[in-house]
């Protein structure tokens, strides 16, 4: 079966190469979405052997994870994947988990297959819990890691859900989730590691801004929920003041509070 990798990625040139040359050796082809980089993420891509893009944007922003995917998804059908493989491009996800998920996908006769981290990984930041208890809530199921970037689909689960994919930025992990719930689609998790990530400008500003927009995915995507979280500028001010966050979950009230240990978000 055709499996095609995806690698979306900003400013990954430290990481991304070594991802391309593991990853070739497991998958029929590599796909790196180079998002707006001012490094060399594309070429050296191209040079490890992936078939790369690269989304043009102003300055050296990045147009985000999720509009990356989405492109990286529309080329990979275009290819004729049967089998559709995401990993994060910033060196946390480990490419030699590839075959596991793949036996997986393959021997459950399951349509996809999520990665799971480890809780107590520093990537696991707010809105891990909170996922968790939203989906077991309004769906009855446990998620152990709902926002992980290392999965594998059925190419069937992509042609169904992309036209119905709007996030542009790293709310797509979760809402990919919710679009495969919404359809039908079976899934199962297993045993992934999680790599300690290379250190970036912003990295804890860009992890924020995901956990607020996987909240605010919620309301978006189900009007039976409800969820109320602070617009983002508010949002930011209380966390540059390690003030405590609030949110609504279903009418329930819940806290979530900085962690001084773990410099993270918590309920």
């Amino acid at each position: 079966m055709k499996s095609i990798l995806v690698i979306p990625g900003h400013n990954v040139g430290r990481t991304v190469g070594e991802l391309v040359t593991l990853a070739r050796k497991y998958v029929s082809e590599v796909l790196v979405v180079d998002d707006n980089s001012v490094d060399k993420t594309d070429e050296i891509s191209s040079a490890c052997g992936a078939l790369t893009i690269k989304l043009q944007g102003p300055g050296g922003e990045g147009r985000g994870k999720g509009l990356a995917l989405r492109t990286g998804f529309t080329l990979a059908l275009r290819r004729r994947a049967e089998l559709v493989i995401t990993i994060d491009g910033d060196g946390e996800n480990d490419p030699t988990d590839i075959p596991v998920l793949l036996r997986s996908l393959v021997g459950e006769s399951v349509d996809a297959v999520l990665g799971a981290r480890v809780e107590t990984h520093s990537s696991l930041i707010l809105g891990f819990k909170p996922t968790k208890i939203f989906l077991k809530e309004h769906f009855g199921i446990l998620v152990d890691d709902p926002m992980s970037g290392i999965r594998a689909y059925r190419s069937s689960v992509i042609e169904t859900i992309l036209p119905k994919l709007r996030s542009a930025g790293f709310g797509i992990d979760l809402e990919i989730l919710l679009q495969m719930l919404l359809h039908g689609f079976s899934f199962t998790e297993v045993s992934v590691s999680a790599r300690d990530l290379v250190p970036r400008d912003g990295f804890k500003v860009q992890q924020l801004e995901a956990s607020c927009e996987n909240l605010s995915t919620y309301r978006g995507s189900f009007q039976q929920a409800r969820l109320d979280v602070f617009d983002p500028q508010a949002f930011m001010k209380a966390v540059s003041c390690r003030e405590p966050i609030r949110i609504t979950l279903n009418n329930k009230p819940m806290a979530l509070h900085f962690n001084p240990n773990s410099q993270l978000y918590e309920p």
